[in-house]
């Protein structure tokens, strides 16, 4: 990552580019809580190391920043909520992962020209008081206006590294002739130059963090990324440079596809004529229970529930990441299958998976616990590595519970499995089972059945996936309680980068907002997909995991049921 070191005055840049990755705003002070909860503290995991950049919440899935941000990355761990780097107990904090980036085409690595790039989170995270996005300017920024720079960049020149707590300073917009006169022709148009009283502004560590301005003094307005200092240190009295938001602001709709138009309408209109114009498009909104924003104005005192369905779902550029990615030893594969929970999950509600089965499994010389799904009154979906080589399995249906005294609980045992004949114990590949009752079962409010798919299910599909799995890698479980977890599928194409050629088509990969997924006993649970709230499809079963671990950022990998439907029905004679 590079930041600009910039020399001379009336001369062009006479020193290598340099990314200011590490820092603290120069003769700021200390952020208020969720005085800037658009802001975002953003990890760069690259193929020679780890780097740390700023940037600005736009929406629920979108991450404004510098292009030398992300400009050959492999992943970014992105803190919200927060002004603290290093409060892990912050109840505001929210931590989210993602691979996924979108640089500026014209973007100049050398000059730090057309220094602007979007991310994009894996998933939708939810707003609070903490959380909220920012918009986008509607006009251009004039010279003099004073805005507000944010950051954990250095303390100064001689101290490296970045401040825990989020630091704000007010400084004020030079005319770019003005900046020339330091920099020289190198500033475009499209770059903003800042300056405070003394030596206020940018550091190592602030590069891709916003540079504000209020509306009628409320509303927060993101008019630039941070870009470059001088080369004669942060603590000069030379101006900081920054990249202009509004020249960027139609690439960034074109991308995002977010409506900041109907939300701009709002200042000039008002509350009631604004709602009229969302009315219009009605048929694009997107989770409409969210707020996306509220918006102050001078007038008006609103909250505005507004997330746009995308028009058209931009395809991830695996190219990229695909030549990066052979920095990168694939992961190898770890069969899940002993005492687990679901990581980052949330307890399972009495009767919310009343299809969901915890089986106990018993081998010549070994017990292991797996799970399965209910797929009629007979039969049970489950991980070909969960019946092989097994004498008797004892099933638990009806109780989210493993110990309590649940009177809706139903124990079963049966020893008849059908493992598929083409089951691969090395790759995991096939890796599907039916286990057979001895009886049939009466369904009830807490025992009844699982759909199986009429089609196969692609990419950034919102799924759900459940367990009795562990808590983390260092403690064993399973725990005691069902639990669950929103994830959302990822294309094969993706999880190859780091399971390479394990990952067939008859595998599908998940991934959470950061590092949720299923663990060591989670295995043969279903992977669910809901067609509405009263028919749950599974589309997977659990299969395998990364070998850096449960809590590790990678993917988990579910063997997909569509494939396998003939199989199942010839097995089971069709299903009721």
């Amino acid at each position: 990552m590079k930041f600009v070191a910039l020399f001379s005055l009336f001369t062009l840049f006479s020193s290598p580019v340099y990314s200011n990755i590490a820092g603290r705003i120069i003769g700021g002070s200390d952020a208020k809580a969720g005085e800037f909860p658009f802001t975002a503290a953003i990890y760069i995991h690259t193929s020679s190391g780890q780097y740390f950049c700023a940037g600005a919440l736009l929406s629920r899935e979108w991450i404004l920043t510098g292009a030398q941000c992300v400009d050959g990355a492999l992943q970014f761990t992105i803190v919200l909520g927060s002004n603290n780097l290093q409060d892990s107990n912050d109840p505001n904090r929210v931590k989210v992962a993602t691979e996924e980036y979108y640089l500026y085409p014209k973007y100049d690595a050398f000059t730090l020209q057309h220094d602007i790039a979007l991310i994009k989170l894996r998933l939708p995270i939810e707003y609070s008081d903490y959380i909220q996005p920012i918009l986008l300017p509607t006009a251009e920024l004039v010279d003099y206006s004073v805005v507000v720079a944010l950051g954990w960049g250095q303390t100064s020149d001689e101290d490296a590294g970045n401040v825990s707590d989020l630091h704000r300073v007010s400084i004020t917009v030079l005319s770019n002739q003005e900046c020339r006169n330091t920099y020289g022709t190198q500033i475009i148009e499209e770059m903003v130059c800042a300056e405070g009283n003394y030596n206020q502004g940018t550091c190592h560590g602030d590069s891709g963090g916003p540079l504000i301005q209020y509306v009628y003094g409320q509303s927060a307005t993101h008019v630039g990324v941070s870009s470059f200092f001088s080369g004669n240190g942060c603590e000069s009295t030379d101006p900081s440079g920054f990249t202009r938001t509004f020249p960027y602001v139609e690439w960034i709709r074109n991308v995002t596809q977010i409506y900041e138009r109907l939300k701009a309408k709002i200042h000039e209109r008002g509350q009631a004529e604004f709602k009229k114009e969302i009315s219009k498009d009605r048929g694009r909104i997107k989770d409409k229970p969210f707020l996306h924003r509220y918006l102050r104005l001078k007038y008006y005192i609103t909250k505005l529930a507004s997330q746009f369905k995308h028009n058209n779902k931009m395809k991830v550029f695996w190219s990229v990441i695909l030549c990066l990615s052979v920095c990168l030893k694939p992961s190898s594969l770890t069969k899940n299958i002993a005492n687990t929970r679901i990581i980052g999950g949330r307890q399972a509600r009495a009767g919310q998976f009343p299809f969901s089965a915890a089986i106990f499994a018993k081998t010549f010389d070994s017990a292991v616990f797996c799970a399965g799904a209910l797929l009629s009154n007979r039969w049970i979906l489950t991980a070909g590595h969960c019946v092989e080589n097994g004498t008797e399995f004892v099933i638990t249906l009806g109780s989210n519970s493993l110990s309590d005294d649940d009177p809706n609980r139903l124990n079963v045992s049966t020893s008849n499995y059908f493992l598929h004949p083409e089951f691969n114990r090395t790759t995991l590949d096939n890796n599907i089972a039916l286990l057979e009752l001895r009886q049939n079962i009466e369904f009830n409010d807490y025992i009844a059945k699982i759909h199986l798919p009429v089609k196969a299910y692609g990419s950034d599909v919102n799924v759900v996936a459940i367990g009795w799995g562990q808590v983390s890698d260092l403690e064993p479980g399973p725990v005691d309680h069902l639990n669950y977890v929103d994830l959302v599928t990822i294309s094969n194409e993706h999880c190859k980068i780091y399971f390479g050629p394990h990952v067939t088509d008859n595998v599908v990969c998940v991934n959470g907002i950061f590092n949720e997924g299923p663990c060591v006993g989670d295995s043969g649970s279903p992977l669910i997909y809901y067609l509405d709230d009263r028919h749950p499809i599974a589309i997977g079963v659990s299969s395998f995991l990364s070998s850096r671990g449960c809590e590790s950022l990678d993917p988990s990998g579910y063997m997909r049921v569509f494939p396998y439907l003939n199989w199942i029905y010839n097995i089971t004679g069709g299903l009721d």
